[in-house]
């Protein structure tokens, strides 16, 4: 009976050795992974190119082939392009989603779009990197892009309402307001943020934040009625002077 009971207990100790050894693999697995995808991001604005050298990105991220390859598959270069993209705009669609749950009950629909406007621009602030991978490329037919429709549909339905509670007055579709709002936000996001990285000007963060919000903010008080754009008038000039 105390033999067996001591090889059950030898057994159990492997047992939980193996588990331990297993969480290890995947908690290192885990790390490489955001050290392959950081070194990625650096490679991909320096050379403005999707297609990844893998024996670069294993000597600039201190990995060998074999585990990059082990990590991200068989074609690791689109792998990792479609997880930069992917997992940015998803947790982007995740900050949105959760800024329009959590919106006081008192804001009307022009400042719910004033939040989302923020939030992005925050995510953006935040996450500079993959940020500006995404500016780099966008290709919404592109499966890795997918969180972008989601979000559109998120504005979109703002708008929609706004235009039939009078807090919009231009004659144009939700969609198409979408798209005044997105072409501007796109445009001054790349015009920093690439334009930084090719001619190698820094600019403060916050400045840079404060001016895209600010050019956003306009265009969409020059969109709305009377009421509603005295409030965005107010969070206007509530930013810092940039």
């Amino acid at each position: 009976m105390l033999q067996r009971f001591c090889r059950l207990s030898t057994k159990y100790t492997e047992y939980q050795q193996r588990k331990g050894n297993t969480v290890k693999s995947i908690k290192k697995q885990l790390t490489g992974r955001e050290v392959v995808l950081g070194a990625a991001h650096e490679l991909i604005l320096r050379d403005g190119l999707k297609s990844l050298d893998i024996k670069e990105l294993a000597a600039r991220s201190k990995m060998t082939r074999a585990n990059i390859y082990l990590i991200f598959g068989s074609e690791p270069r689109s792998v990792i392009y479609e997880s930069i993209i992917g997992e940015f705009l998803q947790r982007a669609q995740n900050s949105i989603t959760t800024a329009l749950i959590t919106s006081p009950p008192n804001f009307n629909n022009v400042e719910k779009l004033a939040s989302i406007l923020r939030v992005t621009l925050h995510f953006f602030h935040e996450n500079p990197q993959p940020g500006k991978v995404v500016l780099l490329w966008l290709d919404m037919s592109h499966s890795a892009y997918r969180p972008i429709r989601q979000i559109f549909k998120h504005i979109d339905h703002v708008v929609d309402q706004a235009i039939k509670k009078d807090e919009i007055i231009v004659g144009f579709s939700s969609v198409q307001i979408r798209q005044i709002l997105f072409a501007v936000m796109y445009g001054l996001l790349r015009a920093f943020y690439l334009e930084e990285e090719q001619i190698g000007v820094r600019i403060k963060k916050e400045v840079m934040q404060t001016f895209v919000h600010r050019g956003v903010l306009q265009v969409l008080s020059g969109l709305c009625s009377a009421h509603t754009r005295a409030q965005i008038d107010e969070q206007i000039n509530a930013l810092p002077a940039s």
